[in-house]
């Protein structure tokens, strides 16, 4: 039965010497981690959970034969949620982490030895950074500790096993031999595994002599790798201020086209109002062309010694009416100069609509008694003063008022209107007069529009007074609109404001 058990024991020493002639598997180990300074059990490392503030000790090393070169440990810290990686590479065998982000993370760390040329094989840990699983964690942790140091407290030593007196020098022999046995076989073990390590390090020794480099150039190469770096980083931030640049050029570009679409635009549009002008100003000529061949007619007439008195004093009359259309005509230009530049300031004071109505209506009723038109004033009582330039709105009230005359027939009637509604002044001129198509109604406030209608008495119409009452009207902030059917009549409607509040500053 000895023999048996000593032919066992050798089998077993075989086996651990083929096992030991075996290369070493060179691997990366997590020594020890620690959490807030507190040493955690190699159990205890799966699904760790740490809080935000808390601090976490990585100590490492690598199970691999001794190198004659020193190591270098390449340590990577990847946050799963984004992928962003923290890498690089120390000469130190353990790592702090602290106020690290939450999320979920995963550390890996490498043994290498640059001057021999081999890498160990990594280990990782992964973990996760949230302050609430961290506290459940930590009360677990302290669950384990105390169930840990009561079954230590508790534990009860084994029985030791029986052994009959039997046979005692017996076995007493066959374990002295067993032991002295293994004692030397132990012996030849350790001696033989010296032997194989020697060798392995005098080849390694050898290899590196002919293939690895001095320790000052791997000193030089490290630091070119760091240089190397250090460009690489500033050549990634030159790129990313060129790629800032160029979106801000691009948007620098896209808001030149813009004002070149604006300008060009603003130019169409100038070369279209400057036609405008120039058939503008043709018409004005011509109109004041007329009255001047008018006026030069009559004078030839005076230079006539035959004419009566009576007819003489008809021909200064027909001059003086003739040169107050020239005189109308002029004033025309000069107020659409005055629109066109943005020249128009207003002198904003307490204006009463009644008042100025009044007044419109005792000026041109020497113009609608000649045509017998009936010229009415509908005002309600109580109307507030409201802040304009009673100058330009009383310009707004003729204009309208000698139009309804000029475009109504004889015997007509024309009604002017104020009343307050919604917190407006509202002002209407009605005449029941020729009316306007929906194509005149459309351009109405055109400048210079020649309407389908004429005047009924041939009153000269420059197709400007519309244009003029809404440039006028909205300088106060208002609205103006027409109402209005053919052969039935038509209705000018003004809507102004009644506080200082809701008006621009003079243009």
């Amino acid at each position: 039965m000895g023999g048996r058990v000593i032919h066992r024991v050798l089998l077993w020493v075989g086996f651990a010497l083929i096992a030991s002639a075996q290369p070493v598997e060179r691997q990366t180990i997590l020594r020890s981690i620690a959490l807030n300074g507190a040493n955690l059990q190699n159990g205890e490392w799966d699904s760790l959970a740490i809080a935000p503030t808390d601090t976490l000790s990585l100590a490492y090393a690598c199970r691999c034969p001794p190198s004659p070169t020193p190591l270098l440990f390449r340590i990577a810290l990847r946050r799963l949620e984004d992928n962003r990686q923290q890498e690089r590479s120390l000469g130190v065998d353990s790592v702090l982490y602290t106020n690290l982000p939450e999320g979920s993370y995963r550390f890996t760390v490498q043994a290498f030895a640059p001057a021999e040329g081999w890498y160990a094989k990594p280990v990782s840990l992964s973990f996760s950074v949230n302050a609430e699983a961290a506290q459940q964690w930590k009360e677990r942790w302290k669950q384990r500790q105390k169930a840990t140091a009561l079954s230590s407290e508790t534990a009860q030593p084994s029985a030791s096993p029986h052994v009959q007196a039997g046979d005692g020098w017996t076995w007493l022999l066959l374990a002295s031999g067993a032991a002295g046995t293994i004692l030397l076989l132990l012996g030849f073990l350790t001696w033989y595994r010296l032997t194989i390590r020697r060798k392995l390090a005098m080849k390694a020794r050898q290899a590196a002599s002919s293939n690895a480099i001095s320790r000052a150039e791997y000193d030089s190469l490290l630091g070119e790798n760091s240089r190397l770096k250090a460009e690489l980083q500033n050549l990634r931030g030159q790129i990313s201020a060129l790629e800032a640049r160029s979106r801000y050029l691009q948007q620098e570009n896209k808001t030149l086209r813009e004002q070149v679409e604006r300008l060009s635009a603003k130019q169409e549009e100038l070369l279209q109002l400057q036609e405008q002008k120039d058939t503008l100003f043709a018409m004005l000529v011509h109109d004041i062309k007329n009255p001047a061949l008018i006026i030069r007619s009559l004078v030839e007439l005076l230079r006539s010694y035959d004419l009566s008195a009576q007819e003489q004093q008809q021909i200064i009359n027909d001059i003086v009416e003739t040169t107050s259309r020239i005189v109308e005509l002029s004033q025309e230009i000069s107020r659409i100069l005055a629109l066109e530049a943005e020249l128009l300031q207003l002198n904003l004071q307490p204006v009463d609509i009644p008042t100025l109505i009044q007044s419109v209506a005792h000026q041109n009723k020497p113009l609608a008694e000649r045509k017998s038109i009936a010229l009415l004033q509908e005002i309600e009582p109580g109307l507030p003063l409201i802040p304009a330039d009673p100058q330009r709105i009383e310009e707004v009230l003729d204009n309208l008022v000698s139009n309804a005359i000029k475009y109504s027939p004889h015997g007509a009637t024309a009604i002017i209107r104020a009343y307050v509604r919604e917190g407006r002044m509202h002002i209407e001129v009605e005449d029941n007069g020729l009316g306007m198509s929906e194509e005149d109604v459309r351009n109405a406030f055109q400048r210079g529009a020649r309407l389908s209608a004429q005047p009924t008495g041939g009153e000269p119409s420059s197709g400007l007074g519309l244009w003029i009452v809404k440039r006028l009207v909205e300088a106060h902030h208002g609205h103006v609109r027409i109402r209005s059917t053919l052969g039935k009549g038509t209705t000018v409607h003004v809507e102004l404001p009644l506080q200082p509040s809701a008006l621009p500053e003079p243009v």
